[in-house]
């Protein structure tokens, strides 16, 4: 249950990604960053601030089930159930993109999650578009599960930290292709992925 401080802290985190910033905040698996998904100069922060290759796709995340079906091509009854099995939770399915969806970041598929952490998936619900969540870690370092972990040089390239809450998988998620017609894990988390 989120008490009246958790909410203060949410809404300063998301005047921060009205303004283009960037922010940390803690998820279902690892401590994250997070940027508005439509905000080219906000990702271009990320992606300098990781050192991570410019042409190189992100997961979104959002609040709802039907916040991510507006952003795919197809929905049918067997994603749905799919989907409805597993989330919220810590595992990303990646499905055909919608063509009207135009993040530069993305191809013809988007990688959706919605995480099952009480702050983060507020956040998400009361923000309501997607954000670019991705480990808050240089790339190839290891993942950050703490505040006090985070390093200096990363720390002072944030528009707002979240403080933790909750328990950390240590673990990324599951990743789960559905663009065809039969499914394939792509990234073995915690969770094991099963057909319906």
């Amino acid at each position: 249950m989120l008490n009246k401080t958790d909410l203060l802290n949410i809404q300063i985190a998301i005047q921060a990604l009205k303004k283009g910033g960037i922010i940390a905040l803690p998820t279902d698996t690892v401590y994250g960053i997070a940027a508005d998904a439509g905000m080219e100069a906000a990702i271009e922060k990320i992606n300098l601030l990781k050192k991570r290759p410019m042409d190189k796709n992100y997961i979104l995340q959002v609040g709802s089930i039907n916040d991510a079906e507006k952003l795919c091509r197809e929905w049918t009854p067997q994603i749905k159930k799919t989907v409805k099995k597993y989330w919220p939770g810590q595992i990303t399915f990646i499905f055909n993109k919608n063509p009207e969806v135009s993040y530069p970041f993305l191809d013809e598929t988007i990688a959706i999650r919605i995480p099952d952490h009480e702050l983060c998936l507020t956040l998400l619900k009361l923000y309501d578009k997607p954000l670019v969540v991705t480990s808050l870690n240089m790339s190839g370092e290891p993942e950050i599960l703490r505040v006090a972990d985070i390093p200096e040089q990363i720390g002072e390239q944030l528009d707002y930290v979240l403080p933790e809450q909750g328990v950390f998988s240590q673990k990324a998620s599951t990743i789960v292709d559905l663009t065809r017609s039969y499914a394939r894990v792509l990234r073995q988390g915690n969770v094991i992925f099963e057909a319906n």
